[in-house]
């Protein structure tokens, strides 16, 4: 079906412009709503803010009003006073005493605790009546001022003045003396005229006067304020009426208030606006107190014309005023506030009104954004993606190359599909059947009809094989996926059909496949196993027949073809008892062990098989332990030995240069510990690392060529480590090198960490190497010990040795000189001695101590030996003896050591045969077959060097082992050059020995026994081994006499190396080192300058041969007096310090003759 271009829909068009009128107009209609009720709230809150002034107005009101109403009862209770005094004073006799004075001014005082009162007449002709009388009613009124004056403050200003205003009675208090009443009586004038009006109006009351306010009540009026002459303050006065008993007027009672006590009483200015107390003629009285927080109102200035005093509010220019009555008073308090006061009342609220709104419609305005962006507008895009994708289904549908369809569920109609699914059909229907049909029918019974007729919220996609049968025995399967959906309007099958006939084929071949292949594995492994066990048999007796044939006599030839035939089957049974692990674990019989081991003691071991292996290669082999003796663990120790043994044996096999690492790690957390091998060797890629456990595989097909191997060890030691419920992980980088680790469970071990325990014992420390240095000096800290650490046994003073209870050597020490170390081992009471090939044991060898540096187990055993007597923890050294007798040639010019050699070789149950010098050897080599020639390197004529190089050209296959007393890399080149196997250093030990001739000899040739330490492994030397040494010095001391004589330096120097072995073979390590300095200086020098010197040195080698401590102290005291003073003589510095050196060598000759006699008498 043909598929046209898609036009833009109208419907979204319309959506689009439904979007943006819901977005404005919503968006319009929130703001004015918002804006509306933000509106309503700032009135709501100008009218509170109103509502709270008028409410504070009224509350000083009714306080004022109060205040006035008392002023008011105590004026009239004072007016019914002085009308009863004037009743009383008219009954009264006269008195002569009461009567004016010249100055018209009668002082009234009844008594002295009575303030004075004064009746004053404005200056005419007095009548004596009136005056008898206004004097006896003043005289009746002091006697009340005074308690109206305490009731007051102790303040009273009052005064009454006749209805003819001739006469007036005043009473001020406190009483101004008089001063104050010469002030006041200056001009009465004035002062009558101030008192009896108000604003140039009488104050007298008419008898129709209007503000009167009762005529039953004694009638009061109240006065604006004005400049009082009483008290010079400007005060308001209270005005009432006085009558007779006839009614008749007898004057006017005025009282005087200050006018603050009735600012007080209006409110103040802190409710904002202008406050104005007005007189019923709308002038004003006074102004209420300004707020500083408002200034001066701006509503002050309104127009007061519009105040209705009655209605108790009314409007100003710009403003709101509201009056209200001032009390008994007949004022009227206006209150006046303009808009902008009121809005600067409320402008707190209304920010808030104004933030608030304003906030309310920016967030309004930003959602809308929001949901436009976020829902809206997307929205309209998945409405476009679904049309398009409408589109781009029908393409698909059209385009897949699998069968893709819709089928209508109510009638099967075929609604779209791709040319697959018709091409599907076609061969369906040409089979008679039906494809739509067959879905359909599929997915009823698996979908259920009611299901199918209201399909579930989420569709669920079915999953069928369908096989249809073909024609000529053929077979149509189709792998088909179905999900119910809606089309148009109507319930239709999605179908995706895949023609999965080739791929069922396939199945069926490679399930027989497989079924044969694990019958031929099944049938591999029980052939492994039977073969191994078949192969073991015979190969035990091979190898067993090997072993003895090596004890038969056989030349040179047989014996290397006899070594490679055993080399090759020891391979052999290597590789058939890996077969065999590897079979049991395939089978799943390898039965696993449950024991108690130590890790660090399988690691140490391990790290010091291949010590050897390394070194030989030149590799640095490193056993980072950490700092714990030991590391119980439960499980099977030989396995674990196996596979450490495999990753050390990779390890240095795929490593040309560099280091191998053996690092342990402990994780008590877990209770697992994990040992990593690391090299940095060849290295692998990625890809190789995934492909690494693989069995019988190995990375490159050159790695068998180049390194050999069956490619099983790694796979083997995957499965042991899985067997032991642990894991094995590699890491590499091509060229870098290889991390392999290892991670263990700990198991349910019984043992328990138990370090070492010291007292505080003083012990030196010499490691080269600073990490290293640190790392063990804080390890014997931990263990109690206090530990000085030096790097080069040059830096450590004497007395720091002699001060120490042990000295402890560890690791390599290339860089140092060896007559450092021997000045230190000298004087330290005990040596540690630890070396990489050391033993995982300690061995003492009198007071030195050999331990390894693989694991700190040897360390904490030898130190306890040493500072705590812990003798079971050392043992004794074992004797290498070998298993065939070596026939060996020794060649020695000095007698002595070639008798010793001669001892030693027949203890290792060798055939010695001596030869004094090189020609004599040579000799014994045409005349007898031997082993091994064992040749010393300075002898007179033919040196050592010259007589390998001759041994070389003519039997090249024998080992040569050369020994010197002189060690230095200048003579280990040359030996190497000359062909030499191995060199030695004088004194050789028993050990040493067996070791060095076990090494040339091959594996398999050395056997365990019980020997010590020493020349002879801890054994005495013999008495006719001494009397070799005696005659050896005689004829050495007699040599050197005449050489000294003759100025012979080559005699000299060929005697002085020949006895400085001797001497250190005997413990005589002093004067071996003083020969050695005389001859590195005759050497230097080529001339003999002391011929003195040489015979001191004789007479010390004398001595020693007497076997006498006081002979031997003479002679090294005597010979150290001729040093000094040769040294102090010497113009030369050179010579200078070298006699200095033989002198402080020579002191400790005493102490190596005591140490020989010691071993003498123990013999």
């Amino acid at each position: 079906m043909s598929v046209q271009k898609s036009e833009p829909s109208p419907v979204l068009a319309r959506l689009r412009r439904y979007q943006h009128a819901l977005l404005i107009g919503g968006g319009v209609i929130i703001t004015a709503s918002i804006i509306v009720a933000s509106l309503v709230e700032i009135g709501a809150s100008a009218q509170a803010y109103l509502t709270h002034t008028k409410e504070a107005i009224e509350e000083d009101v009714r306080r004022s009003f109060d205040v006035t109403t008392q002023a008011i009862a105590t004026l009239r209770q004072n007016v019914g006073n002085i009308e009863s005094a004037w009743a009383e004073a008219s009954r009264a006799q006269p008195d002569a005493a009461l009567a004016l004075g010249q100055d018209n001014v009668l002082r009234v005082q009844p008594t002295p605790d009575v303030p004075p009162l004064l009746v004053i007449h404005d200056g005419g002709t007095p009548d004596a009546a009136v005056t008898q009388r206004f004097a006896q009613v003043a005289q009746r009124m002091a006697a009340t001022a005074s308690a109206a004056a305490a009731r007051n403050g102790g303040s009273l200003a009052a005064y009454v003045f006749s209805p003819d205003k001739k006469y007036i009675i005043l009473s001020a208090l406190p009483w101004g003396g008089p001063p104050w009443q010469d002030r006041i009586l200056k001009n009465p004038p004035a002062l009558f005229a101030a008192l009896t009006s108000s604003d140039g109006q009488d104050i007298t009351f008419a008898p129709s006067a209007e503000g009167l306010v009762s005529t039953a009540a004694p009638r009061m009026r109240w006065l604006p304020p004005y400049r009082s002459p009483l008290s010079g303050r400007d005060a308001v006065r209270i005005a009432a009426q006085l009558k007779d008993a006839d009614g008749g007027p007898i004057g006017t009672l005025v009282y005087e208030m200050p006018l603050t006590t009735l600012l007080e009483l209006l409110p103040s200015g802190a409710v904002g606006g202008a406050c104005l107390l007005l007189a019923s003629d709308h002038s004003e009285v006074a102004r209420c107190p300004a707020d500083a927080r408002f200034g001066q109102s701006q509503a002050g200035t309104a127009d007061l014309q519009h105040v209705d005093p009655s209605s108790g509010k009314g409007l100003a220019l710009g403003a709101v005023m509201k009056t209200w009555p001032f009390g008994p008073t007949g004022w009227t308090l206006v209150h006046v506030q303009s808009w902008r006061e009121i809005l600067a009342g409320v402008r707190d609220q209304v920010a808030v009104t104004v933030a608030t709104s304003v906030l309310i419609i920016a967030l309004v305005w930003v959602l809308l954004l929001l949901v436009k962006r976020r829902v809206l507008t997307p929205a309209v895009r998945q409405s476009q993606r679904v049309f398009d994708s409408e589109q781009l289904s029908r393409t698909l549908v059209q385009t897949a190359p699998v069968g893709l369809g819709l089928i209508a569920r109510e009638d099967g109609e075929v609604l779209l599909h791709s040319p697959a699914m018709a091409a599907l059909t076609a061969k369906v229907n040409e089979a008679g059947g039906s494809l739509p049909q067959a879905l359909l029918q599929n997915y009823r019974e698996q979908n259920g009809d009611a299901e199918a007729a209201a399909p579930p919220a989420e569709p669920r996609i079915l999953r069928s094989d369908l096989v249809f049968p073909l024609d000529a025995g053929r077979r149509l399967d189709l792998s088909v996926g179905m999900v119910g959906a809606r089309y148009q309007g109507q319930e239709v099958l999605v179908a995706a059909i895949t023609d999965v006939t080739r791929n069922k084929e396939l199945e069926i071949e490679l399930s027989n496949a497989r079924l044969a292949a694990e019958h031929a594995n099944a049938a591999k492994s029980a052939f492994l196993a039977a073969m191994s066990h078949e192969i073991r048999t015979p190969l035990n007796a091979i190898l067993g027949n090997l072993e003895l044939l090596t004890y038969s006599p056989l030349n040179e030839t047989q014996r290397d073809r006899l070594d490679v035939i055993r080399s090759a089957s020891g391979g052999l049974m290597a590789l058939v008892d890996d077969v065999l692990d590897f079979s049991k674990i395939e089978a799943g019989e390898l039965a696993l062990e449950d024991l108690d081991y130590d890790l660090m003691e399988l690691a140490a071991d391990a790290l010091r098989v291949f010590a050897p292996l390394a070194k030989d290669k030149g590799l640095a082999l490193h056993g980072e332990l950490g700092a714990e003796v030991a590391l119980p663990m439960r499980g099977d120790p030989l396995r674990v030995r196996q596979v450490l043994n495999n990753l050390l044996s990779n390890a240095i096999k795929f490593t040309a240069t560099g280091a191998v690492t053996l690092q342990v790690a402990r994780d008590d957390a877990r209770s697992e510990v994990t040992v990593t091998v690391t090299d940095t060797g060849i290295g692998m890629t990625a890809g190789q690392v995934q492909e690494l456990f693989q069995d019988f595989r190995q990375m490159d097909p050159s790695i068998g060529r180049r390194f050999g191997g069956t490619g099983l060890g790694l796979a083997l030691c995957r499965r042991l480590t899985h067997a032991m419920q642990g894991t094995l992980v590699a890491r590499s980088r091509l060229g870098e090198g290889s991390a392999f680790a290892v991670t263990l469970p700990r198991g349910a071990f019984s043992a328990t960490l138990q370090p070492p325990r010291f007292e505080g014992q003083r012990i030196l420390l010499l490691t080269a190497a600073p990490a290293e240095r640190d790392a063990v000096s804080q390890v014997l800290a931990g263990w109690g010990l206090l530990v000085a650490a030096y790097g080069h046994p040059a830096l450590v003073q004497t007395r720091e040795a002699e001060d120490a209870e042990a000295l402890v050597f560890w690791g390599g020490r290339e860089t140092w000189h060896p007559e450092d170390e021997r000045r230190l081992a000298d004087e330290a009471s005990w040596v540690i001695d630890g070396t990489e090939d050391g033993p995982g044991y300690p061995i003492a060898s009198g007071r030195v101590v050999a331990v390894s540096t693989f694991g700190l187990r040897a360390l904490a055993d030898g130190l306890r030996y040493a500072l705590l007597g812990e003798a079971p923890a050392v043992r004794e050294a074992p004797l290498r003896k070998l298993a065939q007798r070596l026939r060996v040639l020794v060649v020695e010019d000095n007698a002595f050591n070639r008798q010793l050699f001669m001892d030693q070789l027949e203890l290792l149950g060798c055939l010695p045969t001596a030869a004094h010098d090189a020609g004599a050897a040579l000799e014994q080599l045409t005349q007898a077959a031997f082993d091994v020639l064992l040749t010393d390197l300075a002898m007179p004529g033919r040196d050592g060097f010259s007589l390998t190089r001759l041994v070389r050209q003519r039997w090249p296959d024998m080992p040569v082992l050369a020994a010197t007393a002189n060690v230095t890399p200048q003579k280990l080149e040359q030996a190497g050059l000359a062909g030499i196997s191995r060199v030695l250093a004088k004194p050789v030990s028993l050990a040493e020995l067996a070791g060095a001739l076990a090494q040339l000899a091959g594996p398999g040739r050395v056997d365990s026994a019980a020997a010590g330490p020493g020349p002879l492994g801890g054994r005495p030397l013999p008495e006719e081994t001494w009397r070799a040494y005696v005659q050896a010095c005689e004829a050495s001391v007699q040599r050197l006499q005449f050489a000294a004589k003759r100025g012979d330096v080559d005699t000299l120097l060929a005697e002085l190396h020949s006895v400085q072995g001797a001497c250190r073979v005997f413990g005589f390590d002093h004067i071996g080192a003083c020969c050695a300095q005389a001859e590195h200086a005759l050497r230097q020098r080529g001339a003999l300058e002391d011929p003195e010197t040489v015979q001191a040195l004789c007479d010390a080698l004398q001595a020693t041969a007497t076997r006498d401590p006081a002979c031997l102290s003479n002679q090294a005291q005597r010979l150290d007096r001729k040093l000094r003073e040769r040294a102090e003589g010497s113009a030369d510095g050179g010579a200078h310090d070298t006699t200095r050196a033989l002198s402080r060598i020579l002191l400790a000759s005493l102490r190596d003759l005591d140490r020989t006699h010691a071993q003498t008498h123990k013999a």
